[in-house]
Parts: structure tokens; sequence; C-alpha cells
């Protein structure tokens, strides 16, 4: 089931109203990056893409991620 509902998100000390559409068997909620953009004039940062790990009894390696 969906249900639709006026919500305020706080981000960074701001506050911003919008109507959201709700999964309400979901556990998870997801907002788009567009309306972070928008509505709090947030600044993203690219990440590094490589990611060092440890195989079990091995020597340390590098992952990168699949494009």
């Amino acid at each position: 089931m969906r249900a639709l509902k006026n919500v305020v998100v706080r981000f960074l000390g701001k506050e911003v109203s919008c109507m959201a559409l709700f999964d309400t068997g979901s556990g998870v909620t997801a907002v788009q990056r567009s309306f972070f953009e928008e509505s709090f004039g947030a600044k993203w940062s690219t990440l590094d893409r490589r990611r060092e790990g440890m195989k079990v009894n091995t020597r340390p390696e590098r992952f990168r991620r699949r494009s």
C-alpha cells in the first residue's frame, strides 16, 4: 500500500516541507538527489573510486567499482 503525506525534512539545521509518497511495506524510503540540491543547496564531493580490502590469509589488494 502507498501513503501520501506532508512531511518536514531536516538537514544541516534547515527544514523543508514537502509531499512524500511512501510505500508502507518498505523499511527504507529513498529521496531524489535533485530534491536535496534544490531544497538545501547541498554540494556533493566526488568519492575516491578505489577501495582497499583484505582477503583472509592473503596480502592487501585494491578493489575497483564496476562501471
